[in-house]
């Protein structure tokens, strides 16, 4: 009985070690994802103009991605974005490899969404993975951005998808757990039945 008992603690650890390399694989591959910029342009959207660059998604399990404003460091969480984008009208609008663009993203005004910085200026639903150029067209410039550094970016945004990861983690640790505590139960029977004989 005993040697069976090994046996399955022994099948156990393994599977809790391959489901350690498996989290450690996924968390360094999360860790990339969430630091990737899909687009990272220099933008003057102080003044009436147009900017565009590629991306291509590569992330299968994004929620979405989001389109960023970053400022200099000076500007702080705290900063007022209303200020700071106070008389601005922009839109952008997203084409395909064939340079059609996308119903969804054709001429969508854009309207920041928080506070801080960097400043979140739009949310776009995931995509499959092809080239897409993004466009922002500014009808009317945030003034009070005149002569400062700007920079105009796309991430991914992962939301309940790193559930994956959690579920990987939390069998790792039950695998480890039990294989560990079968391996006590079995040395423990080795042991009494050394004491009997």
């Amino acid at each position: 009985m005993k040697d069976t008992i090994l046996a399955i603690a022994g099948l156990v650890i393994v599977i809790g070690i391959f489901c350690l390399v498996a989290s450690c694989l996924l968390f360094v591959q999360f860790r990339q994802w969430t630091k990737t910029r899909l687009l990272d342009i220099e933008v003057d959207i102080s003044q009436p103009g147009e900017f565009s660059g590629q991306f291509v998604p590569k992330c299968p399990i994004a929620a979405c991605y989001i389109l960023l404003l970053e400022l200099p460091p000076s500007f702080t969480e705290d900063s007022d974005t209303q200020t700071l984008l106070d008389g601005l009208e922009a839109h952008l609008s997203v084409l395909d490899s064939h340079g059609s663009e996308l119903r969804d993203f054709k001429e969508r005004d854009i309207k920041y969404k928080t506070r801080g910085n960097p400043i979140m200026l739009e949310q776009l639903y995931h995509l499959p993975e092809e080239s897409y150029t993004l466009r922002f067209t500014i009808a009317q410039g945030a003034k009070a951005l005149s002569g400062t550094k700007q920079r105009l970016f796309l991430k991914y945004r992962l939301g309940f998808q790193t559930i994956e990861l959690h579920i990987s983690l939390l069998t790792t640790v039950v695998a480890l757990t039990v294989g560990a505590g079968l391996t006590f139960y079995g040395l423990t029977l080795t042991k009494k039945k050394q004491a009997e004989i």
